[in-house]
C-alpha cells in the first residue's frame, strides 16, 4: 500500500521487515530499487547566470547538515576551479564564483552529509555551461532628465554590447 502511494521510504522499511521474515526474489529486487530512489542524492541542477558573479546550484531530495565544522567545499569538485565559496541552504548546495562563458566539470563527494544522518553513497558528477549575461543597458543616476548645463553627460552602463544607439527627446 505505501509502495503503490508514492511513500517509498515507508515502503521500504516494510519491505525489508518482510523480506527477513520470508525471502523473495521480486521483493528483494523491489527493495534494491526503493533503495536507490530514496537514496540521498542531487535530482537537480541549476546554473544562474545573469549576476555579475555567477554560480551553479545542486538541488538534494534531503536538507543538507548545517554543522559548523563541516566545510561544504571539502565535497565540491570542479574543473576549472571556481574562484568561489561553497554554500547551503535547506536542500540546496551552491558553488558561487564561477565565471561566464565557461563550461566547467562538478563533482559532489560521497559522504556528503544530509540532515538525517544519512549520505551520498556515489559521486555525483555533472557538466555546466555558465552562458554569458544578456545583453542589457542601464544609465547611470536617475537617467531620464538631463542637466542644462556644465554636465559630463549621461554615463551608460552595458552587459555584452559593443555599441549603443540612443535618441533624445525633448519634452
Amino acid at each position: 500500500d505505501y509502495d503503490r502511494h508514492d511513500k517509498q521510504k515507508e515502503a521500504l522499511a516494510a519491505l525489508k521487515a518482510g523480506l527477513a521474515l520470508t525471502p523473495s526474489a521480486p521483493v528483494a529486487e523491489r527493495v534494491a530499487q526503493l533503495k536507490r530512489l530514496v537514496a540521498f542524492r542531487v535530482t537537480k541542477v541549476e546554473v544562474e547566470a545573469e549576476a555579475d558573479v555567477a554560480r551553479a546550484c545542486l538541488r538534494l531530495n534531503e536538507k543538507i547538515a548545517a554543522k559548523s565544522d563541516l566545510s561544504y567545499s571539502e565535497f565540491v569538485r570542479s574543473d576549472p576551479a571556481a574562484d568561489g565559496i561553497v554554500t547551503a541552504r535547506g536542500d540546496t548546495l551552491c558553488l558561487n564564483g564561477l565565471k561566464h562563458g565557461e563550461t566547467y566539470r562538478i563533482e559532489l563527494l560521497a559522504g556528503f552529509p544530509a540532515v538525517t544522518g544519512e549520505k551520498t553513497g556515489e559521486t555525483f558528477e555533472t557538466r555546466i555551461v555558465v552562458p554569458d549575461r544578456r545583453p542589457s543597458i542601464t544609465f547611470a543616476g536617475a537617467g531620464y532628465v538631463l542637466p542644462r548645463e556644465d554636465s559630463a553627460g549621461l554615463p551608460i552602463t552595458t552587459i555584452n554590447l559593443d555599441r549603443v544607439k540612443i535618441r533624445l527627446l525633448q519634452v
